[in-house]
């Protein structure tokens, strides 16, 4: 069932395992596809995938934060900020968390541009960097207004526990990064560059690789 935008809406988990492992399937051989033709993804067409259902907005919560959550939203705008995605896991027995996500393409000059004449290393990729600007608008101002947002506060229901605020960027494919040496870059940039509590890059590859792991040990303990 299709979701409106601009709007959480309550999420309950019906064969999750099962559902999340076809729908990793499905990206995985879609960013396979991408890399094969050369072309990669673009964002219209990953903004569309996962905005489809409710199932893979909520996939984004389980494979990034290994959090199911209870409400998901695509195309939230809060004041002059807009997220590509929204989830909120509010449980009984844990705090509740609130998470914006940022979706940019996955193509060939995502992660990296060209290096220019003279330049040993290409760029960072300006598709990239945009998307960060925005993890950066949500981290510095985006979150004040959320914080006291009807969107957000009908959800959270005057909640007096600490709320935690986190915000993810997901970009581009590993395939399309040519050498160790840039695969390096990126996960420096994972580690190091940090915008208060709770930001997050991870690559479309990650993505689909960090939910299977996340499924696999959810089946193992069970």
């Amino acid at each position: 069932m299709a979701v409106l935008e601009g709007k959480f809406h309550p999420f309950k988990v019906s064969r999750g395992a099962a559902i999340w492992k076809t729908e990793l399937n499905k990206l995985a051989r879609l960013l396979k596809d991408g890399v094969t033709s050369g072309k990669g993804v673009g964002e219209k067409e990953l903004l569309a995938w996962f905005g489809e259902n409710a199932n893979r907005m909520a996939l984004l919560a389980y494979a990034t934060s290994n959090v199911v959550p209870t409400h998901v939203a695509r195309e939230v705008i809060i004041g002059g900020f807009r997220a590509d995605f929204a989830w909120i896991c509010k449980e009984p027995n844990a705090s509740p968390i609130v998470c914006f996500v940022e979706i940019e393409g996955a193509l060939p000059t995502t992660l990296f541009r060209k290096k220019k004449k003279g330049r040993i290393e290409p760029y960072i990729g300006d598709k990239f960097l945009d998307g960060f600007s925005q993890l950066v608008d949500w981290c510095s101002f985006g979150r004040a207004l959320a914080e006291t947002h009807p969107l957000v506060g009908d959800v959270l229901n005057n909640d007096t526990r600490a709320i935690s605020y986190r915000y993810s960027l997901i970009a581009g494919i590993d395939d399309f990064m040519q050498n160790a040496s840039l695969h390096r870059r990126l996960m420096w940039w994972h580690d190091n560059i940090k915008l208060g509590h709770g930001t997050e890059t991870l690559t479309f590859t990650a993505l689909v690789n960090q939910g299977r792991r996340n499924l696999q040990f959810a089946q193992q303990i069970n």
